[in-house]
């Protein structure tokens, strides 16, 4: 959980299989230090170290270029350090989605066209393990001038990636393209090509670990479709229209010698 838009900064990391929660301490880029930002997190776990993650990449709007810092919070540590000189001054897109795979936190970017070329779409990994190196992942051809805040990424069968491009408003369908193999740009192949349903064009949120997807129909129901068969169940789930969101889990024992 992420307070964005107060002053107090926030942030709460919980665990559901224990109800217990943890504050984190006040991050080092705040509206008194730094003036007007933008900011989002990332989550993940660092294996090398069994160390629990959490990933802040703030724009600044007091500069007329990109301006971007990065601080990463380690449980272990307790502490907040900052990995600003290391990261790439992309655009990525704010309260987008994130994808914690193969070790490293994923979220849509955008590179500017400083060569002339025009600003291009890409994938911004962060490795969490040892010193924290940032990769770029290419997209496909076709995704790489879409509109960046309508493209999602997700994991996609446990060791790669997979993107959700959402239409425009007057667009009647959406796209699912997954990598194949992680890191490999020629291996991106679309899954999936979504039409109208009940009505309304269906919103993909994410896969399930059997490969289902989890879709966002009319009124917020949240139902499972097999990609294959277009086959869809019930599951008896609903949101608010528009703003449902998914994420994997795992149990765990983290926080249980930690005062909330």
């Amino acid at each position: 959980m992420h307070d964005l838009y107060a002053s107090n900064y926030t942030i709460i990391l919980w665990n559901p299989s224990i109800g217990k929660t943890f504050a984190l301490p006040e991050p080092g880029v705040t509206f008194e230090t730094h003036g007007g930002f933008e900011a989002l997190l990332g989550f993940g776990f660092d294996s090398s170290t069994n160390d629990y993650k959490v990933v802040r990449v703030v724009r600044l709007l007091e500069y007329e270029e990109i301006a971007i810092e990065v601080e990463v919070f380690s449980l272990n540590a307790g502490s907040w350090k900052t990995i600003t000189s290391t990261a790439p001054q992309y655009n990525i897109v704010e309260r987008g989605s994130q994808a914690f795979v193969n070790g490293s936190v994923h979220w849509v970017a955008t590179r500017p066209g400083n060569d002339g070329g025009g600003d291009k779409n890409l994938i911004l990994g962060l490795d969490l393990k040892g010193e924290e190196r940032f990769r770029e992942l290419e997209l496909p051809e076709s995704l790489k001038l879409e509109r960046a805040m309508f493209l999602t990424v997700c994991g996609y069968k446990e060791s790669t990636i997979a993107v959700f491009k959402r239409p425009y408003f007057t667009e009647a369908e959406s796209e699912i393209w997954v990598m194949e193999e992680y890191g490999a740009a020629e291996s991106w192949v679309r899954l999936l090509t979504l039409g109208m349903y009940g009505g309304r064009l269906p919103r993909a949120l994410g896969f399930r670990g059997n490969g289902d997807m989890l879709f966002e129909l009319a009124g917020g129901e949240i139902v499972s479709g097999d990609p294959e068969s277009f086959e869809i169940k019930e599951l008896g789930l609903w949101g608010e229209a528009g703003y449902s969101v998914v994420g994997s889990f795992m149990e765990t024992l983290v926080l249980l010698d930690r005062s909330s």
